[in-house]
């Protein structure tokens, strides 16, 4: 057993991949999982210990993934009306195009983890594929070495302190108790912060729930991208995904992984309703959905949708002023609802088309 109640800061050195695979295994024991079923780097950052014989490469790209698909999952969406063209639905994911004079590129809305079976493909997506010179997104999920140091840096509790240090004795135990009803090791939190105790469970169970990285559409588009000899790029590194998460208070992380579990036995079917919608090209529904579900805490909405988005928009407006077409993908989070890119975009006098 690789951890331990004393286990505070750093997990033990690991001397050969078979430690690696061990540890990992151990750690998520009761989770069984395919090991080259997932990677992504931190955007969900944690959800990788739970891998039955996964590699470190996978527990990177999957704390990755799950940052990206955490901040999907518990609050894609979140509240606020749409732009008129945002709740245009139609056949198939949104996609959008944006011009300005001569100049265009799109915009896609992504699922960061799918189930197998999610076809998400059509015609016009295709097209606008094949016509575009590179692919833009959120962050380099291959950046293993990033993800692993700042996981290694960040994602432990300070001193002495544990996850539980940061609730009350009636909060803990509530905690405690919920996590034992899905089955979940509470002791294996115990040394994390809990921005990374609400990945690490999210993630997990929506893993078991089918939802993979690996079928998520970053990591097909990347894929194809590359195999046509095009260019990948990243609208922010790893550890800025991260920090939207670690650098919240105390008292917001330790609220966002009290609402986690709250919400953790009805995460299955809303995730559900949310692909669904999301599959239709129902912008309007899935804000409905992620209204209706909204973790109500603001300072998170504010960090890891609004801030992002935010901090996106010089490099997007920078791209309608280069030669070429570019092909955004993105969080369907982020595009749809208020202060979105596509609202922030269409009020800088950009033209947003729905394709």
């Amino acid at each position: 057993m690789w951890w331990s109640a004393q286990w505070r800061k750093k997990p033990p050195n690991l001397t050969s991949k078979t430690d690696q695979e061990n540890r990992l295994q151990v750690t998520w024991g009761r989770f069984s999982f395919a090991p080259t079923d997932l990677p992504f780097i931190i955007g969900i950052a944690i959800h990788i210990l739970f891998l039955r014989k996964t590699r470190m490469r996978d527990f990177t790209k999957v704390v990755v993934a799950g940052v990206c698909a955490l901040s999907f999952c518990f609050m894609i969406l979140i509240s606020g009306a749409s732009s008129v063209s945002a709740q245009e639905a139609s056949d198939g994911p949104a996609l959008w195009k944006v011009s300005k004079g001569d100049r265009e590129i799109y915009l896609f809305g992504t699922f960061h983890v799918l189930p197998y079976e999610a076809n998400w493909r059509n015609d016009k997506l295709d097209l606008a594929i094949g016509r575009s010179d590179s692919l833009w997104v959120e962050a380099d999920t291959e950046d293993q070495q990033a993800a692993m140091t700042y996981v290694e840096e960040h994602a432990f509790a300070p001193g002495d302190k544990t996850l539980w240090s940061y609730f009350t004795m009636d909060e803990a135990e509530y905690l405690e108790d919920s996590l034992k009803k899905i089955g979940f090791p509470a002791a294996i939190l115990a040394p994390f912060k809990p921005w990374f105790a609400s990945i690490q469970v999210s993630v997990t169970i929506l893993v078991s729930y089918g939802y993979n990285p690996e079928n998520g559409v970053e990591t097909i588009l990347r894929r194809e991208f590359v195999n046509n000899g095009k260019e990948i790029q990243f609208l922010e590194t790893p550890q800025e995904s991260l920090d939207s998460f670690n650098d919240l208070p105390d008292n917001v992380q330790a609220r966002f992984f009290i609402a986690t579990l709250k919400d953790i036995e009805t995460l299955e079917q809303d995730i559900e309703l949310m692909l669904n919608a999301w599959l239709r090209g129902d912008a309007e529904k899935v804000v409905e959905l992620m209204s209706q579900n909204s973790s109500d805490i603001p300072e998170l909405n504010e960090a890891v949708l609004y801030q992002r988005n935010q901090n996106w928009l010089p490099k997007i407006k920078m791209l309608l002023k280069t030669d070429g077409t570019e092909f955004v993908a993105v969080g369907a989070a982020h595009l749809v609802g208020e202060r979105s890119v596509i609202e922030l975009l269409e009020a800088d006098g950009y033209l947003v088309e729905r394709q």
